[in-house]
């Protein structure tokens, strides 16, 4: 056994505190120091050195989750007594190395900057040319981010290296309950992985100042590239990883201002923002103003159609979403149980419903109204809202039109039909329900113009004042009537 106490290098030791079997490391020497989580070394006496420990999984893509934990690196200049103190293997091929350090190298630094897009885990590796075998990680991840060793340069003997470089965008997707009725569906995904690229970075130091370089990439808006080096002290500089993405129409988050699990909406998915118990899956909501006209959006608190004992007094008014809700929690804090929300292409249009009851038109809970269609884009989706001409509240939602339909009902004409459940709201929030009818919409798709019809079921006081076409492209039914002596 060598004698550490007369010698400047690193001893490494295969046993806990400083015991058994010794090897002696020179400066830059890069020694594996563990195998498929398996310790070879165990503890090392430092002399005095600064030595860098990093422990990277064998494979480092693609990422799964669970992956922000298995690369890990530190560096130090006290003796380890155990190593497995500092390293947590997770991941049975981790391996893990040491190399110690001189007075004069410049450690390199990186940092993932992510700039347009939340919901991945981004995540860039690094492989160096020299010293040989030395492999490093950096990810960001929302709030939670971690900066990593990009490279290890000398003044005297190694003033650039060339580094093997990948960078991965891992989504994360929001862990969505199963829906609970048999007719819903639980259409949220996960953000599409959108890029998985190996590139090599050059970095150099001359005068005092390190330079950071790669070939740019840009494909379809997806960008990356380094950014500007800041030193951080004489020896220590940090460089960010610039990444832009294209930002999707529709992004939910699991917890408010754009944090957390995401997932990205497509359009004719259907999924819950809270549970039937008010908790909240969703809490934020990011539209792109620029595709605003492509897609839409509408959140509304579903209820059975059949459940004649549901307490209306904890419906929410339905909402055509067309900007970026930082919490969404707020918007709905009084209804915070059964909140959907629906995304929909350009083709379809929110139909509002303005409700007048004549015998009393400030008695608006003589005359509420329970809508039901099927919406087009999903197979057997039925949806319901409930429709009031309540003042208090935003104009309700009755149905969606879709101007797309693949069945038309003659030559160049559209047609939907929205069952209409009228009756009176009681006292204690349920409701009174008096009859059914049926109001038809069709479509003209030469001349542009929709119409809208009550079936003959209807009550005799029933009748549309206009069909109005609103500058969003959506439309505004304007029905008048009584359910009482009128």
């Amino acid at each position: 056994m060598k004698d550490d106490k007369v010698t400047g290098n690193v001893i490494l030791y295969t046993d806990v505190n400083y015991q058994g079997t010794t090897l002696e490391v020179a400066p830059h020497d890069n020694i594996q120091i563990a195998t498929d989580s398996t310790w070879e070394y165990r503890s090392a006496r430092l002399n005095g050195n600064e030595v860098f420990v990093s422990a990277p999984q064998e494979t480092l893509s693609p990422p799964i989750p669970g992956v922000l934990d298995l690369y890990q690196e530190f560096y130090t200049t006290d003796d380890i007594p155990d190593f497995a103190s500092f390293i947590t293997f997770i991941d049975p091929t981790h391996e893990c190395y040491i190399m110690p350090l001189v007075a004069d190298d410049i450690v390199v630094s990186m940092n993932v900057d992510q700039h347009s897009q939340r919901g991945y885990l981004c995540g860039l590796s690094a492989a160096a040319t020299e010293p040989d075998n030395m492999q490093m990680a950096a990810y960001d991840f929302d709030q939670e981010s971690k900066t990593g060793t990009l490279a290890i340069l000398n003044r005297t003997n190694l003033l650039s290296t060339v580094i093997s470089s990948y960078i991965y965008m891992h989504p994360m997707p929001i862990p969505t309950p199963q829906r609970s009725m048999p007719d819903q569906y639980t259409l949220t995904s996960g953000l599409k992985e959108i890029i998985g690229a190996s590139f090599l970075t050059s970095v150099s130091y001359n005068n005092d100042t390190v330079t950071v370089s790669s070939e740019p990439y840009d494909n379809d808006g997806t960008s990356y590239s380094w950014g500007a080096v800041t030193k951080i002290t004489e020896n220590n500089f940090m460089v960010d990883f610039l990444i832009t993405l294209p930002t999707p129409y529709c992004v939910v988050y699991k917890d408010p201002n754009y944090q957390g699990y995401a997932s990205e909406c497509d359009n004719d998915m259907w999924f819950l923002m809270s549970s039937p118990t008010g908790e909240w899956y969703l809490k934020s909501i990011e539209i792109d103003p620029e595709q605003i006209l492509d897609s839409k959006v509408i959140a509304w608190t579903e209820f059975s159609f059949d459940d004649l004992a549901y307490n209306f007094n904890n419906y929410s008014v339905s909402t055509y979403l067309n900007s970026n809700v930082a919490d969404i929690t707020t918007e709905f804090s009084s209804f915070t149980k059964d909140i959907n929300a629906l995304v929909f292409n350009s083709g379809v249009s929110p139909v509002y419903l303005r409700i007048t009851n004549t015998s009393n038109p400030t008695a608006w809970q003589d005359l509420i109204i329970s809508s039901q269609y099927n919406h087009e884009g999903i197979e057997g989706a039925k949806i319901n809202f409930y429709c009031t001409g309540n003042p208090d509240v935003s104009l309700p939602i009755m149905s969606t039109f879709d101007k797309g339909l693949e069945n038309p009902i003659a030559p160049g004409v559209l047609g939907s039909v929205v069952i209409l459940r009228y009756g009176q709201l009681n006292s204690d929030g349920t409701a009174q329900w008096l009859g059914q009818t049926e109001v038809t919409f069709t479509y003209n798709t030469h001349t542009g113009i929709m119409t809208a019809e009550l079936s003959s079921s209807r009550p005799y006081s029933f009748n549309i004042n206009s069909l109005i076409n609103n500058s969003d492209g959506s439309y505004t039914l304007e029905l008048e009537g009584c359910v009482c002596a009128c």
